[in-house]
C-alpha cells in the first residue's frame, strides 16, 4: 500500500482521503517511510518535525473526516516546503 500511495498525484491522494479509501495517517506514514529510505542518499529534506507530532496531527485530521466536516481541496495531503 505504501508504494501505491506515494505513486499517486496530490489530487488522487486528496480524492482517496475524502472518499476514505485511505486515511491521512496511512498517507503520512507512507511518505515518512519514503523520506527515511531516500533522504540519507539525496539529503533533500534538511529539517523535519518530530514524527510523533506529525502523526498526532494526521490522526486529528482523520477525526475531522470521520465527523463529516467540510474539507479543503488538498486536505490531508502531505507537503514539503523548499526555501
Amino acid at each position: 500500500m505504501n508504494k501505491e500511495i506515494i505513486s499517486l498525484s496530490a489530487n488522487e491522494i486528496a480524492f482517496k482521503i475524502k472518499s476514505q479509501e485511505i486515511s491521512v495517517t496511512q498517507t503520512v506514514n507512507a511518505f515518512l517511510k519514503r523520506i527515511e529510505q531516500i533522504n540519507p542518499l539525496v539529503n533533500a529534506i534538511s529539517d523535519i518535525r518530530k514524527k510523533e507530532d506529525i502523526l498526532n496531527e494526521a490522526k486529528k485530521k482523520d477525526l475531522h473526516i470521520e465527523k463529516g466536516k467540510e474539507l479543503g481541496i488538498l486536505f490531508g495531503v502531505p507537503i514539503t516546503i523548499k526555501e
